[in-house]
């Protein structure tokens, strides 16, 4: 089914997996697999046990929430935050548009904002307080524009990873985003430089190369 065919991590590996096969670079593949897997090892394991704070994920307006079935939503819940996206199964066939009396009901302990074109923090909680949203994340000041540098449709979402994780259980992550970044780039490079016939785009994740939520 469609549903099946969702981008994941899992899925993500076994694609670069099959693009190391294709380029006879295997050794350098399986590295840069296996820090993945270590790294989403590693948060899922701390925080099994953690309480998980409930989050909505949105674009740069608060009744814009990314749908479903997006990468995000799976980065959230890896991270040990319960992924309201999720939890309402906010789709595309089926909600045409959210509002404000909805968001607010959902009540979401965290909001982070991911998108290409963030729109500020303080400027989003302005926009939330005149279309009459409340929730905790707002009046706790518990709202984050994520780095658009590790967006999910490139590599670095391992350090969006992360910088999520930091974010939702600081009590058990401080992970330094810049040398996990360059460990991350030295691998993908290294990768990358058995064919050059395979640019970046070749393990975008797949469907999620644009800046919709939608």
């Amino acid at each position: 089914s469609h549903q099946e065919q969702k981008s994941t991590p899992d899925t993500y590996c076994e694609m670069v997996t099959y693009l190391a096969h294709l380029s006879g670079r295997i050794t350098q593949g399986s590295d840069f697999v296996n820090y993945i897997q270590s790294v989403i090892s590693d948060i899922t394991h701390k925080v099994s046990r953690a309480q998980k704070p409930r989050v909505i994920t949105v674009l740069s307006h608060p009744l814009f929430p990314l749908y479903a079935d997006r990468f995000d939503n799976s980065l959230v819940e890896i991270a040990g935050g319960i992924s309201l996206n999720r939890e309402i199964n906010y789709n595309e066939t089926e909600h045409a548009e959210y509002t404000a009396s909805e968001f607010s009901a959902l009540n979401p302990e965290i909001i982070f904002i991911s998108s290409h074109f963030s729109t500020p923090v303080t400027d989003f909680i302005s926009t939330c307080r005149k279309t009459g949203i409340t929730a905790e994340a707002i009046s706790k000041t518990q709202v984050y524009a994520l780095n658009k540098k590790y967006m999910p449709t490139t590599p670095p979402w391992i350090i969006g990873l992360m910088e999520i994780a930091n974010i939702l259980h600081p009590e058990l992550f401080q992970y330094s985003l810049p040398d996990e970044e360059e460990r991350l780039n030295n691998l993908f490079e290294s990768f990358l430089s058995a064919s050059d016939s395979c640019a970046d785009n070749c393990i975008l994740i797949p469907d999620q190369s644009a800046d919709t939520a939608f």
